[in-house]
């Protein structure tokens, strides 16, 4: 059974938002799981488990004046709970939660996640003994300060984050190009 989150999964925003009273908007946002990380064990039906995980973010700001600001996190500390809520033959559902998850930068426009939880979804299709198909999302609600934190403006709508890949690790990666230049180095002769 894989854990959760996925080594290596990334999850992007299918959509923007805007904040009260200012106008700026949060144009996209990426949440990718440690691809070296273990993940936590998907618990039975009607059972929680909490742990930690780490995530790297990036997300990109329209300022409304025509300039963007980007910004990037990296290994950000991450809680999360999971509860399994179904299983139908080889259909498992689990309820997932980001309880708490901080950004703290130095830039006068900061984005930072509302305190939690932030609801999201996992379905595990098992293929075989060796393959799951997975399929997750997170709703994930922001605020921003335009003065370094002094005065916060919540986003008018939560971002959706879905489940779109699944960034190896730089093991596999390393192996994958030593294995193709092998191949290219053979039809060369």
């Amino acid at each position: 059974m894989s854990p959760f989150p996925i080594p290596g999964g990334q999850y992007n925003a299918t959509n923007g938002t805007g904040f009260d009273l200012v106008d700026v908007e949060l144009v996209s946002m990426t949440l990718t799981a440690d691809p070296l990380g273990t993940g936590i064990p998907l618990p039975e039906v009607g059972r929680s488990i909490g742990g930690d995980s780490f995530f790297d973010i990036t997300y990109k700001i329209d300022l409304g004046d025509g300039t963007y600001q980007n910004d990037s996190f990296f290994d950000v500390f991450t809680e999360l709970r999971i509860t399994g809520t179904s299983e139908n033959g080889n259909i498992r559902e689990f309820d997932t939660e980001i309880l708490s998850l901080s950004l703290t930068g130095t830039s006068p426009v900061q984005l930072r996640l509302v305190q939690g939880p932030h609801y999201g979804h996992v379905t595990v299709l098992k293929i075989s003994e060796n393959q799951d198909d997975i399929d997750s999302f997170f709703d994930v609600f922001t605020k921003i300060s335009l003065d370094g934190g002094q005065t916060w403006h919540p986003a008018i709508a939560p971002l959706h984050l879905d489940l779109s890949s699944i960034v190896p690790e730089p093991a596999s990666v390393s192996l994958l190009a030593a294995g193709g230049l092998s191949l290219m180095r053979r039809r060369g002769r």
